[in-house]
């Protein structure tokens, strides 16, 4: 029997509750962590590509482009023309892999790598131009100590989890050749 919630008051998470500006919190740790990320997690219903600011989806997709980091998109089919054309800027990212799922609800954005560099973010943001100017709220976990057990469960929820429902579609699979080989 599998535990649905499990807690320990012993270990203590070094988290924090992010006010607004959970993508610009998300590019900005990112980009600390750029040579020593592994693969990027990013599951939001909807995904609008903001061009430009701190926060922009563009930022996003050039530095896994430039980085040759794996990106792993789950998100809905696309309905509106600004997620559309944010599909569109994600299929020319031969590092990105995007599966489709209609019941995707969850906002997830998680960077997996060695520690301390390893976070996650949990919250209410989908990745879209609007979420810039609503009241959105999220957690930040850390991926150190008993956190890295929560960054690993996070991206693991697309990686493991949404990939092998039956109403998941990959819709464009990483091309392998376009990853960086090291370590």
């Amino acid at each position: 029997m599998t535990r649905e919630v499990e807690l320990s008051l012993s270990q203590l998470v070094p988290a924090a509750v992010i006010r607004s500006g959970m993508q610009r919190v998300f590019l900005n740790r990112l980009r600390r962590a750029q040579k020593r990320v592994r693969s990027v997690v990013v599951i939001s219903p909807w995904i609008t590509a903001v061009t430009d600011g701190p926060c922009a989806f563009t930022s996003l997709v050039e530095l896994l482009k430039a980085r040759r980091i794996p990106g792993y998109f789950f998100t809905r089919p696309p309905e509106s023309a600004a997620h559309r054309k944010a599909v569109g800027l994600l299929r020319t990212c031969p590092s990105a892999e995007l599966l489709y799922n209609e019941n995707i609800h969850a906002k997830v954005y998680a960077c997996t790598a060695p520690s301390p560099f390893s976070f996650a973010l949990l919250g209410s943001a989908n990745l879209t131009a609007n979420s810039l100017s609503l009241y959105e709220i999220g957690l930040l976990v850390l991926g150190v100590g008993p956190g890295a057990a929560i960054v690993d469960d996070l991206a693991n929820f697309g990686l493991r989890h949404l990939r092998t429902r039956p109403e998941s579609d990959v819709v464009k699979q990483i091309d392998s050749r376009s990853l960086r080989n090291d370590p």
